[in-house]
């Protein structure tokens, strides 16, 4: 890894515009979007947080009516919109049980406006956004972010890789080649990225001494 910390900036931003992407198609953000590489439109850097295949990829513009019938198409066609219901073996309730142990973890509630499920695409990229940001805002501070990062990891190898792989399987077998087939692919190579990046800085503490000066807080474990 190029930096001494595995959130960067740019998670945040790809994380947040890939939480818009899933949701309802706002005409303002696709405009902004459609017709060029993504890193180009998103402006990280490519070299570090953006999967290359995210990077390259381009979703073809689209009319608001053509956005907003991909989008009714997709999700009420097979492949709906949360977790639970593209893990179906898994049981719904104990990934509501688990999600919801993270977000209150966190101090969050889901919004009594527009409340959606706790295991929307949407909500969980939100979350992941909001984890990327308290690490960055505490190194900053000079404060230890290791249970931060170990937050992080959990919650991308219990939630998000295996959401995004399951939606890429369901759109494969149903034959399904649109933007939100490369959204859910994309997703799926950056939560992978970001969870490998995670565990090779979390490998690296546990063999480096840490400072006996840092200081101490109280954020996210293993098992929220």
């Amino acid at each position: 890894m190029t930096q001494e910390f595995a959130g960067t900036p740019d998670r945040i931003d790809l994380y947040a515009f890939l939480a818009r992407a899933f949701d309802y198609p706002d005409e303002a953000f696709w405009d902004r979007f459609e017709g060029r590489p993504l890193g180009d439109a998103l402006g990280v850097n490519l070299v570090d947080p953006i999967p290359p295949e995210m990077a390259a990829g381009v979703i073809g513009r689209r009319s608001q009516e053509e956005r907003a019938a991909e989008y009714f198409a997709t999700f009420e066609g097979g492949v709906p919109a949360y977790e639970g219901l593209c893990r179906p073996e898994e049981g719904r309730d104990g990934i509501f049980e688990d999600l919801l142990r993270f977000y209150h973890y966190f101090g969050l509630r889901l919004s009594e406006r527009g409340r959606d499920f706790p295991d929307s695409f949407v909500t969980e990229l939100e979350f992941m956004a909001y984890l990327v940001r308290l690490e960055i805002t505490a190194t900053a501070r000079g404060i230890e972010v290791s249970s931060l990062q170990r937050a992080q990891r959990d919650f991308l190898s219990r939630h998000l890789t295996a959401w995004t792989e399951r939606a890429c399987e369901r759109f494969a077998e149903r034959g399904i080649d649109n933007a939100y087939a490369r959204l859910a692919a994309w997703s799926n190579a950056l939560a992978k990225s970001h969870r490998d990046a995670l565990e090779h800085r979390l490998a690296d503490d546990l063999v480096r001494p840490r400072a006996s000066e840092a200081p101490a807080i109280r954020t996210g474990t293993a098992q929220p």
